[in-house]
């Protein structure tokens, strides 16, 4: 039932009747956009690569579409402001976990508390000019927000 509300009303607030074992509750789901997830945790823009970006990137022998995630901008004085990351790198672990595209980074950061320092793994881009001469990978402690 509720992924055909999702279909047919797609908002970010439900009104639920959850029953189980012979009791009926009633509940509200927040539904969180990945994007405003990943703001809202690690001060990122993040961005599934495209075969396009792939291509720009040099990221083809590096695993593709399924490098990780491309950071589009990064907050001032966030987590990955702190943990260095910046515009062109490519986030391809979190807390030990291969990520591949959005939604295995919401499968993870979407479990972790608040306050925890998790490991980040990421592809930072070794350039020349505006030339990417290949990528370096970096670990980061980042303490989630």
């Amino acid at each position: 039932k509720f992924n055909r509300l999702l279909r047919e009303e797609p908002k970010l607030n439900y009104d639920l009747t959850v029953e189980r074992a012979g009791r009926r509750r009633d509940l509200e789901a927040t539904l969180v956009p990945f994007a405003e997830l990943f703001r809202k945790r690690l001060g990122v823009d993040l961005q599934n690569l495209t075969p396009e970006l792939v291509d720009q990137l040099g990221l083809g022998r590096l695993g593709g579409v399924e490098t990780g995630l491309f950071v589009s901008r990064v907050e001032k004085g966030s987590p990955a402001d702190e943990a260095t990351l910046e515009k062109y790198c490519v986030i391809n672990g979190i807390g030990g976990r291969r990520v591949r595209n959005d939604l295995d980074a919401f499968v993870v950061l979407s479990k972790l508390e608040r306050g925890k320092t998790v490991t980040l793994s990421f592809l930072v881009p070794q350039t020349r000019g505006d030339l990417i001469l290949g990528y370096r990978e970096k670990l980061a402690g980042v303490k989630l927000r």
